[in-house]
C-alpha cells in the first residue's frame, strides 16, 4: 500500500472533504466562546460554573481519544465520520430546544465524544493516501481548515447569534452540519480505489507498544502545552479576556479574537512546508515555541496597546502556536502505519487533557484573585490568571529537547 499510493488529485479531494468534519468539530468546540453571554445571562453562571460546558466537552476527549484511536485503526473511517456528524447535529438541536444546565452539560460531553472522532479520523486517512514527505503540509491544510472552524464559531457566530438569537443559531449549525454530512457521503473513501483497507489487529502488545512509545508523549505533551493559549482564549475567555482587559466592545474582542484563528489558520501550512524542506520535525516546532514566547509575555507585560496592536498580536501568537501541528507527522512517522491513529490519539488525549484542566484552572484562577462568581474581573484577575500560559511554552519547551527527530521518516 505504501510503495503504490500516489499524491494525485483524488487523493487531495478526499482528505480535504474529511477535513470539513474537523472544520465541524472546531466550531463545536469553540462555540462557547460566542454563547458565553446568552448561556450565563440565562442560567444565572459564574465563570468558573460556566467554563464546566466546554470542560465537559474536552473531558470527554479525554476519555474516548484512546479508544477512538482504537477503533478507527479497525473499522471504517468513512462511517466513523458519518456517524460522528449525525450524533452532533442531534446534540445540537436538543441543545438549541432547552434551558437547563444538566442538558447543556450532557450534550457538551457527547459533543466531546463526536470530536474525539472526527478530529482524528481525518489526520489518520493521510497514511492512506500522501507518502511522508508530503504528511506535515497536508496535515497542515487540514488543521487550518479545522481552525477556520475556530474562526466561524467567534465573530461570525456572534454575529448570527445577535442577529437571530442563540437558539436559531445552533439549529443553523446543525443544518451546516447537515451539509458535511452529504458531502463525506459522497466524498471520502477510506483508501484508493483498488487497494483494500488495512485493519490494525487487536492484540494488546501491539497497542501496548504503541502506548509505551515515548516519542507520542513527548510530542504530545509538546502540542498540548503550546497549544492550551488556543483553548483558553478560543474556546472559552478570548472575548471577555479583550474586553475587560483592553476595554474594547464586545464585537471588537470577537474580531481581535477570530485573528487568534486566523493566523493560526495560515501558520500549519507554512511550518508543514517548512518541516518538510528542511526534512526536520523538531526545528520548526522549537522556533515556534520560543516565538509564542516572546509574544505572549509582551500581550501581558506591555499596559498600553491599541486595538492594532492587539490584533497584531493575536494574529502573530496563532501563527506561531501553529507549529505544534508538526508533532502530528512527527507522532506518524515514530509508529507503525497500522497503528498511526492510535498514535495520533495519544497525542490528541494530551491536548484536550490539556485544554479540559486549564480551562476550569483559569476560571477557578480568576474568581481567586478577583470577587468569586461575578461575570466581570478586572485585568489584574485576568493577567493574574493567564501566566498559566508561558509556563506552558517554558514546559512545552524542555519535554521537546527528549524527543527524537524523525527526519519525515517511518523509524519503525
Amino acid at each position: 500500500m505504501m510503495q503504490i499510493k500516489q499524491n494525485t488529485w483524488r487523493s487531495w479531494l478526499v482528505c480535504i472533504a474529511a477535513g470539513l468534519s474537523m472544520l465541524y468539530c472546531f466550531v463545536q468546540m469553540t462555540q462557547f466562546n460566542a454563547l458565553s453571554h446568552d448561556v450565563m445571562t440565562n442560567l444565572h453562571l459564574g465563570f468558573a460554573k460556566f467554563s464546566m460546558l466546554p470542560s465537559l466537552y474536552f473531558l470527554a476527549n479525554v476519555i474516548f481519544l484512546l479508544p477512538a484511536g482504537i477503533l478507527i485503526d479497525r473499522f471504517s473511517k468513512k462511517n466513523i465520520l458519518l456517524i460522528s456528524l449525525v450524533v452532533s447535529i442531534v446534540c445540537l438541536l436538543i441543545f438549541s430546544c432547552w434551558h437547563n444546565f444538566i442538558i447543556f452539560s450532557l450534550c457538551s460531553f457527547v459533543l466531546g465524544i463526536c470530536g474525539a472522532f472526527a478530529f482524528i479520523t481525518p489526520l489518520s486517512l493521510l497514511a492512506n493516501w500522501f507518502i511522508h514527505k508530503k504528511m506535515a503540509l497536508v496535515s497542515g491544510i487540514m488543521i487550518t481548515m479545522g481552525l477556520f472552524g475556530a474562526v466561524i464559531s467567534n465573530a461570525p457566530l456572534t454575529y448570527l447569534i445577535n442577529l437571530i438569537g442563540w437558539q436559531d443559531a445552533l439549529q443553523f449549525n446543525a443544518l451546516f452540519g447537515g451539509l458535511i454530512f452529504i458531502i463525506t457521503l459522497l466524498v471520502v473513501q477510506d483508501c484508493p480505489s483498488g487497494m483494500t483497507r488495512v485493519k490494525s489487529p487487536l492484540k494488546l502488545y501491539g497497542i501496548t507498544q504503541i502506548i509505551k512509545n515515548r516519542q507520542n508523549w513527548l510530542f504530545g505533551s509538546y502540542a498540548s502545552l503550546i497549544n492550551l493559549v488556543i483553548m483558553i482564549f478560543g474556546a472559552a475567555f478570548g472575548i471577555s479576556y479583550l474586553k475587560y482587559v483592553f476595554h474594547v466592545t464586545e464585537s471588537q474582542a470577537a474580531l481581535s479574537n477570530s485573528l487568534l484563528f486566523i493566523g493560526a489558520m495560515i501558520g500549519p501550512p507554512i511550518f508543514g512546508w517548512l518541516s518538510d524542506k528542511l526534512g526536520k520535525r523538531k526545528l520548526p516546532m522549537y522556533l515556534g515555541a520560543v516565538s509564542s514566547l516572546i509574544v505572549m509575555l509582551i500581550l501581558m507585560c506591555v499596559t498600553s496597546l491599541n486595538l492594532v496592536l492587539i490584533d497584531v498580536l493575536f494574529f502573530m501568537l496563532g501563527v506561531f502556536t501553529s507549529a505544534q501541528v508538526i508533532a502530528y507527522p512527527a507522532i506518524l512517522e515514530s509508529n507503525s502505519i497500522v497503528h498511526g491513529a492510535l498514535g495520533l490519539s495519544i497525542c490528541s488525549t494530551l491536548i484536550m487533557a490539556g485544554a479540559a484542566i486549564a480551562i476550569p484552572l483559569f476560571g477557578w484562577l480568576l474568581d481567586l484573585h478577583g470577587i468569586g462568581g461575578t461575570i466581570a474581573h478586572s485585568a489584574s484577575d485576568y493577567k493574574f490568571a493567564l501566566w498559566v500560559v508561558p509556563l506552558a511554552f517554558v514546559i512545552g519547551l524542555i519535554l521537546l529537547f527528549f524527543g527524537k527527530e524523525t527526519r519525515c521518516q517511518q523509524a519503525v
